[in-house]
């Protein structure tokens, strides 16, 4: 995985989407892009995750892993899914693998700087 803060780079991806509103000036500044090769692992099997991403370029294929060993494909994910969110939210850890298919670029917010702003700013969640 390789990181960038390049903002006109993040700024770009947030046009082309239309987050202007969603992320909102006080969160872009915590916004990373993380790349990622083809067949590079986003999340393993068994881990917690300490990113939320949300792909806004290339592919990602989630597959869980079954008891005999094989693979089973569940889904492809194309830009703009989220990805994480649920493991994040309710402290789990990565019930299934999520890889790239080809080389593909995330916004990624930490475990800490995502959900913490979101907590201060609605503290019933």
């Amino acid at each position: 995985m390789k990181r960038s803060k390049n903002k006109q780079i993040i700024e770009n991806f947030i046009r082309k989407f239309d987050l202007q509103k969603a992320i909102g000036k006080d969160l872009v500044e915590y916004v990373e892009l993380h790349s990622f090769e083809r067949d590079e692992d986003i999340y393993t099997i068994d881990e917690k995750p300490d990113y939320l991403y949300f792909l806004v370029s290339g592919k990602v294929k989630i597959s869980m892993l079954l008891k005999n060993g094989s693979r089973m494909l569940m889904r492809f994910s194309i830009p703009f899914s989220m990805l994480g969110d649920l493991e994040l939210l309710n402290d789990y850890t990565v019930k299934t693998s999520v890889s790239a298919v080809c080389k593909s670029d995330c916004f990624s917010q930490s475990r800490n700087t995502a959900f913490g702003k979101i907590k201060i700013q609605h503290p019933g969640k």
